[in-house]
């Protein structure tokens, strides 16, 4: 699959790092070497990718390019940032199967998970504006935004509802379960169902649903299990408090003070299958679809895929799914790809609905855990990365776990600072950001994801771990946020540095 190839010999060497998600022992790979130039994407089809730097961040190249071979992957994007300054962005493989066209830097790719750590930040801005507490009840405001669209009230199911704070929806401790009942983000047939409506579902009808029919797993605050039902809560949280659709209120609050122009939220399906709204073309969506504002009203509607955005695949075992978009892309008893219809993208806007590319991902990360963050407070950023309350992520003697979920994103400290990370995964979609506590930071995203389980799919955090250690005292020292092809002012859909 795909039109790339790299054959990688190895002379391995075991050796310690620190990644992201665990501490391991993991295989050092001393000479990865790419034998053909077919695998890239230089615009005129030679090279290993798109380069715009060369050979001393070469590591990166042979981790990723090992990976994709390993994982059968089309394409895949990778950006590197160190303390503050973007020296590395490259796009690789292909973007689109058939055409055969290239991954570039500014290539576009549903960044899944990754959307929480926006909706944290907007959540913590909302905080220290004195507009929020950690330690509200969620429950009002959902009640509230619910009598906005439905006249008859709408039931508790469970009273552990009025016990649910905003600071148990950021640290996934609110009381859902995943493997004890299910994920409803993923559920709209049955949400549909339940209330006689066509689908797709929207956010409001599954926060309906939960409230009324179904009792949480656990005891608020007692243990974490990642929930995306939770961030979704807190897109309508943002969106209450702000009084403004929450696709405008991150757009304007997160990514225009730090010249994130790509991010925006994403759609299900491709536009010659699903359009959802017009576009005004160029680099920068409409006002009205930076804003949010969808032609029946709803903020949880994203605009037309951007034509900059890559196909999404799946591992040809991974099946067929039923149709959650019908009758809007087809019929009912119609099976679909698992990428453009097995999942409503446009319900899950605050937990996995925005797309971007990898350098305005090093624009956040650099941005909101460099010196003086344009983002957040020194207070705000302490508590994004503090453990939750006892007895949430605690060993057995009482300590705190060696990783554990702050704020939006996974924490583990190193010494008095920590690695910072997230990563995301769906259908056709795999992505992870990394902040380091060395200053450095980076994003890889790609166009598939094989099947679910498969542990191989996340071997490139330690890898890239790897790469980065073996690139010590041979940085850059040039900063390619400054390039045109990467400045706030002017975005491209291609180019390249020589």
């Amino acid at each position: 699959m795909g039109g790339w190839c790299c054959r990688p010999t190895v002379d391995q060497d075991a050796a310690e790092v620190a990644v992201g998600s665990v501490d391991c022992v993991v295989e050092c790979d001393s000479s990865i070497v790419p034998t053909q130039t077919a695998c890239g994407s230089d615009g005129v089809g030679g090279g290993l990718g798109w380069r715009l730097y060369s050979h001393p961040l070469e590591p990166f190249d042979m981790v990723v390019c090992a990976w994709m071979l390993e994982q059968n992957m089309p394409g895949a994007q990778l950006a590197v940032a160190r303390d503050g300054r973007l020296v590395y962005a490259r796009g690789y493989g292909v973007a689109d199967v058939d055409s055969g066209s290239p991954v570039g830097p500014q290539t576009l790719f549903r960044l899944a998970s990754i959307s929480k750590c926006f909706t944290a930040v907007a959540v913590l801005q909302l905080v220290e504006r004195g507009r929020l507490s950690l330690d509200e009840c969620v429950l009002p405001m959902l009640l509230k935004v619910l009598a906005g669209r439905w006249a008859a009230p709408v039931a508790v199911a469970d009273p552990r509802w009025q016990r649910i704070t905003v600071r148990h929806l950021l640290q996934h401790t609110a009381g859902w379960d995943r493997d004890v009942s299910f994920d409803p983000m993923f559920r709209s047939a049955e949400v549909c169902r339940e209330y006689g409506m066509p689908p797709p579902f929207d956010v409001l009808s599954v926060a309906r649903y939960m409230l009324e029919k179904r009792p949480l797993d656990f005891e608020p605050g007692s243990r974490m299990c990642y929930s995306n039902f939770g961030y979704s809560l807190l897109g309508r949280v943002i969106e209450f408090v702000s009084a403004q659709p929450y696709q405008r209120f991150v757009h304007e609050s997160v990514f225009v003070p730090i010249g994130a122009r790509s991010l925006r939220l994403g759609c299900s399906v491709p536009p010659s299958e699903f359009r959802l709204a017009t576009t005004t073309g160029g680099d920068q969506p409409s006002d009205q679809q930076q804003q949010g504002q969808q032609p029946d009203g709803r903020s949880d509607v994203a605009p037309e895929r951007d034509q900059r955005e890559t196909r999404y695949y799946c591992a040809a075992s991974d099946g067929l799914a039923d149709n959650a978009l019908a009758p809007i892309n087809g019929d009912h008893d119609a099976r679909v790809a698992w990428p453009y219809g097995g999942f409503c993208l446009e319900a899950m806007d605050s937990h996995g609905g925005w797309v971007g590319n990898a350098p305005d991902l090093m624009r956040f990360s650099s941005a909101l855990f460099g010196p003086a963050s344009p983002l957040l407070s020194a207070q705000s950023l302490q508590l994004l990365q503090s453990p939750p309350e006892p007895p949430v992520s605690r060993t057995e003697s009482g300590a705190v776990e060696p990783a554990f979920y702050g704020a939006g994103f996974m924490i583990r400290p190193v010494g008095s600072k920590a690695n910072i990370w997230h990563n995301g995964s769906l259908p056709g979609t795999l992505t992870l950001l990394v902040h380091r506590h060395d200053g450095l930071d980076w994003a890889v995203l790609s166009n598939f994801r094989s099947e679910p389980g498969n542990g191989c799919d996340m071997s490139i955090d330690a890898q890239l771990h790897r790469a980065a250690a073996m690139v010590v005292g041979s940085w850059p020292t040039h900063d390619l946020f400054d390039h045109p092809l990467f400045a706030p002012q002017r975005a491209h859909a291609h180019g390249s540095l020589q």
